[in-house]
């Protein structure tokens, strides 16, 4: 019960913050493109499916399941977040600093409510 509502809330908010991120992109000139901006979206929506797939089936075992694999999938999440970052840096794309502040912008939103989501459940049960 507790990782489907776990999911539940993990992709309400996913949608919510990547579709206001993509609303404030696309009507505010902040200089990136919106076709570009739905791609890197796209991208940390996967990232943080993933992620959901890795952590729900622990919500319903012990505490100390839940916690290796919470530290697992927040590693993972940080660490391919950075690697993708450093990949666009390689590349030398364009506008590198304009994306990867909007990429940081929604990051960091996601990986707190993926957090908060986690312990509030954990502590309800």
């Amino acid at each position: 019960m507790k990782s489907k509502q776990y999911l539940n809330h993990l992709f309400i908010s996913l949608f919510a913050v990547l579709a206001f991120h993509h609303a404030i992109v696309y009507l505010l000139p902040l200089g990136l493109d919106p076709r570009t901006a739905l791609i890197y979206d796209s991208f940390l929506f996967f990232l943080f499916a993933l992620g959901a797939v890795i952590i729900a089936p622990a919500l319903n075992r012990d505490k100390e399941t839940f916690v290796l694999r919470f530290l697992v999938l927040t590693t993972i999440q940080m660490l391919t977040f950075i690697g993708a970052i450093t990949v666009l840096i390689v590349l030398q794309i364009d506008n590198i600093r304009l994306i990867g502040f909007h990429l940081i912008g929604a990051f960091i939103p996601l990986l707190a409510i993926q957090s908060t989501l986690l312990i509030r459940l954990t502590k309800e049960h």
